[in-house]
C-alpha cells in the first residue's frame, strides 16, 4: 500500500471534535421569541414567524441562511395593523370606448302643485301616477318591463297602451305648460295602437284554410291585372 492511500485513511479516521474547539463567532446563539403584534390574526402571524427550516414559503424568496428571515420585517411592523377599504378610483387606461354610446333618457318631472292643477285623472291616483314615473325612469321607458312591474306592485290589468296614454298626455301637458308649444315627440294616439295590435292579431291567429283562401285570392287579383294590362295594351 503506498503512502499517499495510509495518510488518506488516517485523515478519514479523525473525527471533527478532534480537530479543534470552534470558534466564538461559530457558537450558534439561541434565538429571540417574538411576541405577535397587537391586531394581527393569528392564523396570519403562524405563517409570517415559521421558521424557515421548518416550513415551505408560499412563492419562492431568497432569505439569509441561518434564522428567520422575517425577524427584520417583524420588527418594523410591531405597531397596530393597518385596515383597509375599498374606495372608488378612476383610472384613463380604463376608459371603456363605447361609453359614450350609452345615452340616459331624461323622463320629465313634474311638482305636487302643478299635478294638483293639471295633471289630476279620475283613472289613476297620484300614488299610481309618480310610480308609473319612476319605473319610467328607472326602465327609461321601456314600457314592456314598467308594464310587468307596474301590474306586479299594484295588481292591475292596464296594458301598456294605457300607460303609454297616461305618460305621453302628462308629458305633453307640461311641456305646454311650461314653453306654451306643443311637442311631436310627445304624441301618441292610443286608439291607433290599439288598432294595430287588433289587427296584427288577427294575422297571427289564421287558420291554414284562410291563409290558403288569401293567397288564392290574391293570385287572382294578380292575373285580373296582367289581363287588364293586355287589353290596355292590345288598345
Amino acid at each position: 500500500m503506498a503512502n499517499a492511500d495510509v495518510l488518506d485513511i488516517l485523515s478519514d479516521a479523525i473525527t471533527p471534535t478532534n480537530r479543534g474547539s470552534a470558534n466564538n463567532d461559530e457558537i450558534i446563539r439561541p434565538k429571540k421569541n417574538i411576541r405577535r403584534p397587537e391586531g394581527m390574526k393569528r392564523e396570519v402571524w403562524s405563517l409570517i414567524a415559521q421558521d424557515d427550516r421548518e416550513s415551505v414559503p408560499i412563492v419562492p424568496i431568497v432569505t439569509k441562511s441561518g434564522g428567520n428571515s422575517y425577524a427584520k420585517w417583524i420588527k418594523h411592523s410591531s405597531m397596530k395593523v393597518r385596515s383597509w377599504q375599498w374606495t372608488p378610483f378612476t383610472n384613463s387606461a380604463r376608459k371603456y370606448p363605447f361609453a359614450k354610446f350609452n345615452k340616459h333618457v331624461d323622463v320629465i318631472a313634474y311638482t305636487d302643485n302643478e299635478y294638483e292643477q293639471y295633471l289630476q285623472d279620475k283613472n289613476w291616483t297620484p300614488t299610481e301616477t309618480d310610480l308609473l314615473f319612476d319605473l319610467c325612469r328607472r326602465f327609461e321607458l321601456k314600457f314592456l318591463i314598467i308594464h310587468d312591474r307596474l301590474n306586479n306592485i299594484l295588481y292591475s290589468d292596464r296594458s301598456v297602451e294605457d300607460l303609454k296614454e297616461t305618460y305621453y298626455t302628462i308629458c305633453s301637458t307640461l311641456e305646454y305648460i311650461r314653453t306654451k308649444r306643443h311637442i311631436d315627440k310627445y304624441n301618441f294616439d292610443a286608439a291607433h295602437e290599439r288598432r294595430r295590435k287588433e289587427q296584427l292579431n288577427k294575422l297571427l291567429s289564421r287558420t291554414k284554410a284562410e291563409e290558403e283562401e288569401e293567397l288564392y285570392l290574391m293570385n287572382e287579383l294578380k292575373r285580373i291585372e296582367n289581363e287588364r294590362k293586355e287589353r290596355e295594351r292590345i288598345i
